[in-house]
């Protein structure tokens, strides 16, 4: 339908609501993009991140780094978004549990030590069954002393209950003073429900600064992190990055909605679930490998 305006001249309104959001739906996009890509596309599977990264980066991105590094004090906001990231792309599926390490009141008070114990309780694990992932997270208690809390994803064929009875007996042994308060409050072990629940506990503001690294892992290739790919052309990766913005919601319950980045050329993360995003690939005709 062609409108003349006085002011405007002729108008066509026939493709108006075909530009209007939202829209009643979105045109398949055909096959997945030849030549070149515009874009790349990662996607956690059975997880819950997903990374849009332009192959042309921003004319204003520097390169970091460089000099002495001085000693690591605090959480520090990006090494919250890391690990955040980390646990989001977690495969629900696998079986995972939670564990709390606490040293005995008489125990060593040097954060370096307490470390080393925790590594040494970790290699009788290993020698019990085989090498599997882990994630710890240091944290600091109001009397001065490091504790840890982890995330570990017992081998395959090896039972929860069995993992954890292991794991309890040989931290007794390892940092036990023989007092009934650290048999009964040095280990605490569950499985996991909800990774998310987990993940906003592990990021929760620390009212105790401790030095030293708060947070890594032990045989980082056994974590069950699974991406699956996608090459974009522009257009698709104009019209996934402009859903992502509205699916994305916070992770772990504890962060603000991530805003908005303005240069369409810089990369973006959102946690999105794995069933979602299929969904939307699937309507926009991108094949992930």
């Amino acid at each position: 339908m062609v409108v003349k305006n006085p002011e405007r001249g002729e108008q066509d309104l026939s493709n108006r609501e075909a530009h209007s959001w939202p829209p009643t739906s979105i045109p398949a996009l055909g096959k997945q993009a030849q030549g070149p890509p515009y874009a790349r596309l990662r996607v956690a599977r059975n997880g819950r991140h997903a990374e849009l990264r332009p192959e042309r980066r921003a004319a204003s991105a520097t390169r970091r780094g460089g000099g002495i590094r001085s000693a690591i004090m605090g959480f520090s906001r990006a090494s919250k978004r890391r690990l955040k990231r980390l646990l989001a792309g977690v495969d629900r599926r696998e079986k995972t549990v939670f564990v709390t390490l606490t040293f005995p009141r008489s125990g060593p008070q040097d954060p370096d030590v307490c470390h080393a114990l925790m590594r040494k309780w970790d290699k009788r694990i290993v020698r019990n069954f085989s090498k599997f992932g882990l994630l710890w997270r240091r944290a600091w208690q109001v009397r001065g002393t490091p504790h840890y809390h982890l995330v570990a994803w017992p081998p395959k064929g090896v039972e929860v209950e069995q993992f954890l009875d292991c794991m309890r007996r040989e931290w007794v042994d390892v940092a036990g003073d023989g007092s009934g308060w650290f048999r009964a409050h040095g280990f605490r072990g569950e499985p996991v429900e909800c990774l998310e629940r987990v993940g906003g506990y592990l990021c929760r503001r620390e009212k105790v600064l401790g030095r030293g690294r708060p947070w890594s892992t032990f045989r980082h290739g056994l974590i069950p992190i699974r991406y699956e790919h996608a090459k974009l052309d522009r257009s698709q990766y104009l019209k996934i990055r402009r859903v992502l913005g509205r699916l994305s919601r916070p992770f772990g319950g504890r962060d603000r909605r991530p805003k908005r980045v303005r240069s369409i050329e810089a990369r973006m993360h959102a946690y999105v679930s794995h069933r979602e995003l299929s969904k939307l690939l699937a309507l926009l005709g991108v094949s992930t490998t």
